[in-house]
């Protein structure tokens, strides 16, 4: 008898139980059987119902059920137990009957079936919740053209915060942040020239985070050109964003909250302790909920297109002084699975990274025109708000430079800069931006416009 139920319980061997199997003990092994998926079956469900929406949600969670159902024969079981007008098919001389007559019998099938209706009831509901539940996404990032004063308390944005889309059981700064980490000129650097970096300049100083030391870090509490930023990576999401970290004209240090949100990554402020948006940049709960930080102009970019455009640049110091640093760009790797998204004057728009680089790309983000391309032979984005004197101009390439259609002036694509013609000595100003998974960036924002679709 030990080694039969041992064989069931550990291989799963209901195909080697017939009917009419019995013990010399006597016990009728389908009978266990029966009562092994009874009971595999009841404390699911109890799991069921008492675990939080947002996983009962899952579809792997859905997976125990089917497999006990499947490899219990419960189904089988269940057929020939239930027919009418057999009392006990199972029934085999020397064996325990199973005693179908009985009341305690007729009970325990009555509350099978009742908890396989209430299964059907809850599995209905969870394919409807997504239609019926409350509307997902977050509120739109939010960034201004030029330097500004970081947020205010007093402009607020709605936010509609569900509990059950938080989850996470870290504790808090289990990834831990950087806060005013030491930098270094780009000479004293050896990370490899396709490695990763999210560029900042601001003040007239420029500083490269690589994405080696955000994956460790995922947050970067910093000063860049008297500017204090938050610098961001969501590996889940692939999410690289820069904030300024005012509010009030205070400096906020920001932590990990260690917890998702929309399977986006959340953060905590040491002030307050409210609980914050990474994509949106905006306090999702408590004291601080409404406050949308500024998103500031930054660039996704190779060290070596960073370092050619800005060769005064400083680096984080950490992990640059070994040149076994592992080069990470996962752009380059699945350009197609990326977007580039630009955020400005209260809109926001995603351009698919495969898209970007055939042509300069001639748009808006709202009200503002914009001008979006790639660097020839590298995966650096650029994006700019391609008005000069108020007036939009249009762009296309015209060999490793760019012409704007109105005039014929000739402008360098790493400065944004007219070097020749009309408008010669003229800047364009360069706009927000970071990066995102496609699917992330779908999942944000189910109603946001996407370049193309």
């Amino acid at each position: 008898m030990q080694a039969d139920l041992l064989d069931v319980l550990n291989h799963g061997r209901w195909d080697a139980l017939n009917d009419g199997r019995v013990t010399p003990e006597g016990v009728n092994l389908d009978q266990v059987q029966f009562d092994i998926a009874e009971v595999a079956i009841t404390m699911y469900l109890g799991w069921f119902f008492i675990a939080p929406p947002a996983t009962v949600r899952s579809k792997c969670n859905r997976e125990p059920l089917m497999t006990i159902i499947r490899w219990g024969g419960l189904r089988q079981l269940l057929k020939r137990d239930f027919r009418a007008g057999r009392r006990d098919p199972m029934h085999a001389p020397g064996a325990m009957p199973m005693q179908s007559s009985s009341p305690w019998v007729r009970m325990r099938r009555l509350a099978l079936g009742g908890m396989l209706v209430a299964a059907v009831v809850v599995g209905a509901g969870t394919l409807l919740w997504p239609i019926a539940g409350p509307q997902r996404g977050l509120p739109l990032p939010a960034s201004t053209i030029g330097p500004g004063a970081g947020a205010s308390s007093e402009r607020r944005v709605e936010v509609a915060f569900h509990q059950s889309r938080l989850y996470g059981t870290l504790a808090f700064d289990d990834v831990t942040p950087l806060n005013n980490p030491a930098s270094a000129p780009a000479g004293d650097s050896r990370l490899h020239d396709d490695t990763l970096i999210v560029g900042v300049a601001l003040g007239g100083e420029a500083k490269a985070y690589p994405i080696t030391v955000l994956e460790r870090h995922e947050m970067v509490n910093d000063i860049v050109g008297g500017v204090p930023v938050l610098v961001t990576w969501c590996p889940v999401c692939g999410t690289a964003l820069v904030h300024d970290r005012r509010i009030d004209g205070s400096a906020r240090t920001f932590g990990n909250y260690s917890a998702l949100y929309e399977n986006a990554m959340t953060w905590y402020d040491n002030e307050t302790r409210s609980l914050w948006s990474q994509p949106s940049g905006v306090a999702l709960s408590g004291r601080l909920a409404g406050v949308r930080l500024d998103m500031l102009p930054a660039r996704v970019a190779t060290w070596a297109a960073w370092k050619r455009d800005r060769p005064d640049t400083l680096v984080l110091a950490e992990g640059i002084g070994s040149d076994s640093e592992a080069s990470v760009n996962p752009l380059a790797d699945a350009p197609g699975a990326f977007v580039v998204v630009v955020a400005v004057a209260g809109a926001a728009k995603a351009y698919p990274l495969d898209a970007i680089g055939r042509d300069a790309i001639n748009d808006r983000v709202g009200d503002v025109p914009v001008l979006v391309y790639a660097s020839r032979g590298s995966a650096s984005v650029y994006v700019f708000d391609r008005r000069v004197a108020g007036s939009p101009l249009e762009f296309e390439w015209d060999g490793e430079r760019l012409r704007d259609r109105e005039t014929g002036s000739l402008w360098d694509p790493s400065t944004g800069g007219a070097v020749e013609g009309a408008h010669k000595g003229a800047v364009l100003s360069e706009l927000p931006n970071g990066t995102a998974y496609r699917w992330a960036w779908k999942e944000f924002y189910p109603g946001a416009d996407l370049y193309g679709s």
